[in-house]
């Protein structure tokens, strides 16, 4: 049996690539892609949604270890205690089980399930700098669904651990988890809100390049418009005449 072909997505290995332009180098994927693309015989495939079990983005896995690690840690520190978990323990499951949610959304389902990515460069001379990058293709490329799940996810966690720290500001036992789990929460669901800040401009870039790179394109299609807006007043006067 024929299985569908996994996205593959392609990132610059050289972090400096981003600054001349779009740091993402992809191919389109139209079994994955967020609206009609065409096929080798002439038909089209609609893949907003693709039902795996209950869930229907492009990317059910992504999705399972993306929400994994964010379910886990909050369980452990609300019914650690429950079950007779000792306070170090707890502190040590919880505080390593946020640091892997945080590796994965930042390195993992971030760039799968919204193709964007963030981090932070050390140049030669040690100053450092922060890179925040959007596919220029992502309303292509992007499942609508992967994209509200990621989102919706995301953001809950981070206000989850927000909650929890208002509910501990008085407790000097649970106030470092709490606020652990809060930085590290809001440092990805902030880092990805700057890529998507940035996607516009990032697109924007990209349609100037492609223009720049076929001048003549570019030239038929502000004729187009030109001429569009010109047989408009000439109908409407023709019309005034009548």
């Amino acid at each position: 049996m024929n299985q569908d072909p996994k996205p593959t997505f392609f990132f610059s290995s050289d972090p400096g690539g981003a600054q001349g332009g779009a740091g993402f180098v992809a191919e389109s994927n139209p079994n994955y892609a967020s609206i009609p693309a065409p096929v080798p015989d002439g038909q089209t495939i609609l893949s907003n949604t693709t039902d795996h079990g209950g869930y229907k983005g492009a990317h059910p896995f992504a999705a399972f270890f993306h929400v994994l690690f964010k379910i886990m840690a909050v369980s452990i520190f609300l019914l650690g205690g429950v079950f007779g978990l000792k306070y170090v323990l707890m502190l040590v499951t919880t505080i390593l089980l946020l640091t892997a949610d945080f590796w994965t959304t930042k390195n993992v389902t971030g760039r799968m399930l919204v193709s964007m990515r963030w981090w932070n460069e050390v140049k030669e001379d040690g100053s450092t700098q922060w890179v925040f990058e959007s596919s220029p293709e992502a309303d292509q490329r992007v499942n609508a669904y992967d994209h509200w799940f990621f989102w919706v996810t995301t953001g809950a966690n981070c206000v989850a651990w927000l909650v929890l720290l208002f509910l501990n500001l008085l407790s000097f036992k649970y106030l470092p988890i709490t606020l652990a789990g809060l930085l590290l929460s809001g440092a990805n669901f902030l880092g990805y809100f700057k890529c998507r800040r940035d996607a516009q401009q990032k697109v924007t870039s990209f349609m100037l390049s492609q223009a720049a790179a076929r001048p003549q394109v570019a030239g038929h299609v502000a004729s187009f418009l030109m001429s569009g807006g010109g047989n408009t007043t000439t109908n409407s006067g023709a019309n005034a005449n009548v």
